[in-house]
């Protein structure tokens, strides 16, 4: 019988709220992690969680290449359009310019941040460290 060999999936989520990482070994969690816990910052909203994703990969004591695939909790295709929907329904709920305003720029900034193209990037750049 010949040995099978593990596979891995890295879950991250990043860049949102509670940044965190999430390692399986052929379906088992091997380890899961908030990057809170290395960045000792309240919640750690904003960021990619690098730290999170070494502490999966030492748990299992494995590398980055190790990896079957990767899963970013984030559906870049779609969030555009879920930001303006959640604009459409400020606009109706908040009848001040000014809310409506500080609304419209803080949509963009997030609409933004979430670009597949950016998160693929940032990917990227954590990885070669």
């Amino acid at each position: 019988m010949a040995l099978q060999k593990n596979k891995y999936v890295l879950g991250i989520n990043g860049l949102g709220i509670l940044p965190s990482a999430c390692l399986l070994r052929n379906g088992e969690i091997v380890a899961i992690v908030e990057e809170e816990r290395f960045t000792r910052q309240k919640g750690s909203a904003g960021i990619m969680p690098g730290k999170s994703i070494k502490f999966c990969l030492e748990s299992a004591n494995i590398q980055l290449r190790d990896i079957d695939k990767i899963m970013f909790a984030w559906d870049c295709n779609y969030y555009p359009w879920g930001m303006l929907l959640f604009l459409a329904k400020s606009v109706f709920k908040n009848k001040t310019n000014a809310k409506f305003a500080r609304g419209l720029i803080l949509a963009r900034r997030e609409i933004l941040k979430y670009q597949p193209r950016r998160v693929r990037a940032l990917l990227a750049q954590m990885f070669e460290e």
